[in-house]
């Protein structure tokens, strides 16, 4: 075990994340640093799994490899319950829950009976883990369109949490969101708010990068509840802030292109052209600043508006690659709205 331990240092010191887990999980319960090596699994799985997805590679079965050796730690060979919970089944269910729900698109169900069961089968279990579990919990809920209520009592009841569990709950929170129909969003982003509420002072504990985080996340909830001038004033704040940024830039501009008032397009039209100089040509951004440039001008119909539109359309297809972009589409159907009497 002593050996399986320094070959698994060794493999992540090597960054050869795959291969760190599968040593790592070779430990056996024996071993004085058992519950240390568990973690070590998930934390390396976690790393590959997330690697893999930046560099575009499909992940299901990696994931499923992951969250099938947690599951093996609590359930046994003979897939039971157990009647009394270590710390360590405690620990692979918690592992096993945020592997499907990060990186499984329909491990929602999975989680949700991992958790319930470790938190009902662990009453006196320590109080972080219970924390853990249940903000993972309303996590598991809300993404079942049919369990959202109960992921709202949850979350209403707890006690919250530490600034750690409750950023990885707005986390998980915002990530269904991005993928959610829009209906589905807005209850999404009430349940993200009253998360947010719960962390309150909670947020000077977190390091500037995840604060900025926290304040782009409620920046996209309040814009899904509807409360849309809260939203933007959050938006110009980080704008402001954090100059360099380019997304927080481009999440600015779009903002403002889609309020309907002539004075917000103006202002998308600026922050628009701004940003695409900051862009190197040909990228996706670029293109999709080059195209929101002209879509404010046709959007604000202002006199000539509609003809500054469409040259700088037939320009952007006269002097770029955009036909051989994924923005060809648009940019032809808007030049064809601009060419209508």
């Amino acid at each position: 075990d002593q050996v399986r331990l320094w070959l698994g240092k060794l493999r992540e010191s090597e960054k050869r994340w795959d291969h760190a887990a599968q040593v790592y999980g070779t430990i056996t319960p024996d071993a004085q640093f058992y519950g240390s090596a568990i973690a070590a699994v998930e934390r390396c799985w976690t790393r590959a799994l997330l690697q893999k997805r930046e560099a575009g590679h499909p992940v299901g079965e990696s994931a499923q490899e992951a969250v099938k050796y947690f599951e093996f730690l609590v359930l046994g060979p003979d897939r039971r319950w157990p009647e009394r919970w270590s710390d360590v089944q405690r620990s692979a269910a918690i592992a096993a829950a945020r592997l499907s729900l990060n990186y499984s698109d329909d491990g929602f169900v999975l989680a949700e009976q991992m958790l319930q069961a470790a938190l009902h089968f662990s009453p006196d279990a320590p109080v972080e883990w219970r924390q853990a579990a249940q903000m993972l919990l309303v996590v598991a809920l809300a993404g079942q369109p049919t369990r959202y209520d109960a992921a709202h009592d949850l979350l209403e009841e707890s006690g919250g949490g530490s600034p750690d569990r409750l950023l990885e709950l707005i986390n998980g929170l915002s990530s269904l969101a991005e993928k959610a129909p829009s209906n589905v969003r807005r209850r999404l982003a009430t349940l993200q708010l009253t998360a947010l509420e719960k962390l309150g002072n909670g947020q000077a504990q977190l390091n500037k990068q995840m604060r900025r985080r926290v304040e782009e996340i409620r920046a996209d909830a309040l814009q899904h509840a509807g409360q849309i001038d809260e939203s933007l004033e959050i938006r110009l704040k980080l704008a402001r802030d954090y100059p360099d940024v380019g997304r927080l830039q481009m999440d600015l501009a779009q903002q403002l292109l889609d309020r309907p008032d002539e004075p917000s397009l103006s202002q998308a039209l600026d922050q628009w052209r701004r940003v695409a100089k900051r862009l190197r040509p040909g990228t996706d951004d670029w293109y999709r600043a080059k195209y929101s440039v002209a879509l404010a001008y046709f959007k604000r119909n202002q006199t000539g508006d509609r003809k500054l539109a469409q040259d700088r359309l037939r320009y952007l297809k006269a002097t770029s690659n955009v036909d051989e972009s994924n923005w060809k589409s648009k940019v032809d159907e808007l030049l064809q709205q601009c060419e209508m009497p």
